[in-house]
């Protein structure tokens, strides 16, 4: 994945994913994480909100973390992604899993919902009579032995 490096005035160094910032870059313009906002899961907000923890997992996904483990180490130093999003840095792994575990079938429920409604308004498949694919995690297509990224 492609890195920009670049120094801001106070002469701070700061790597950044370039293809995580124009996604997320795109995802707010377009108000792509809004519906996430109606997400109800009864938990204490401690740093951060249930919102800004969907943003997250969904920024993981996006990076390649094949589990929340990788978190820390691919999304957690994102900086400059997680102030596109309105935070200072992204929860680490342990919140995410906190998250997680808190959720019970009526939440998963409430995720499909939630996904289906940012499908509909964002999707320009439904007109299509074409197959379309659709890859999110950014792992990579694997077909005839050869891996294409």
């Amino acid at each position: 994945m492609n890195k920009i490096t670049f120094h801001q005035s106070n002469c701070k160094k700061e790597t950044a994913s370039a293809w995580l910032l124009s996604l997320l870059k795109f995802a707010c313009e377009t108000e792509y994480f809004k519906d996430l906002q109606d997400f109800k899961l009864p938990m204490i907000k401690k740093d951060y909100t249930i919102y800004q923890k969907l943003m997250t997992l969904i920024s993981s996904i996006a990076v390649g973390c094949e589990s929340t483990n990788d978190i820390n180490e691919r999304l957690h130093p994102e900086k400059v992604a997680a102030n596109i999003l309105g935070m200072e840095r992204f929860p680490d792994q342990s919140q995410i899993n906190r998250l997680l575990q808190a959720m019970d079938e009526e939440n998963i429920q409430q995720l499909r919902q939630i996904h289906h409604q940012i499908f509909m308004k964002h999707s320009d498949s439904i007109s299509s009579a074409e197959e379309m694919v659709v890859d999110f995690d950014q792992t990579g297509l694997v077909a005839n032995g050869k891996r294409w990224t």
